[in-house]
């Protein structure tokens, strides 16, 4: 590697030696790149890959880290909860569907009343003192 490489070059080397099946080797280039980028879709990949090799408690430990940084990503967090589903932990697999229905409700409430407080009138004008712009 070159000192000017960044997480993402290592990403694209590690999806390609994914794609080529040298599973070992994506492993290997994924941790790299998380030493430069601690991205969410490095972790899912290395979770994916762990899960496909049947090392559960790598999986798991990767999707953990993953959960920490979905915010209100809900494609990513359906995603973790089939990854843990895939590594056997239904527990988890749960708790991650359970936040997916949380931030789908969320995600409704907003688009009903929009941004928490935006439906809060505002207080009248005092009758003796002028209104804005005029």
């Amino acid at each position: 590697m070159k000192a000017t490489d960044d997480g993402s070059v290592l990403f694209q080397r590690a999806a390609i030696y994914e794609a080529l099946g040298k599973t070992a080797e994506a492993i290997a280039a994924y941790k790299e790149a998380l030493s430069f980028d601690r991205s969410l879709s490095t972790r899912l990949a290395l979770a994916r890959l762990y899960s496909q090799q049947k090392d559960t408690k790598a999986a798991v430990a990767e999707l953990q880290e993953a959960e920490k940084v979905v915010y209100s990503d809900i494609s990513s967090q359906v995603q973790i909860a089939e990854l843990y589903r895939q590594a056997g932990r239904k527990d988890l697999a749960a708790a991650a569907n359970k936040k997916v229905q949380e931030m789908l409700k969320r995600q409704a409430e907003m688009s009903q009343g929009g941004a928490a407080g935006a439906n809060i009138p505002l207080p009248a004008a005092a009758p003796d003192k002028p209104k804005a712009g005029g």
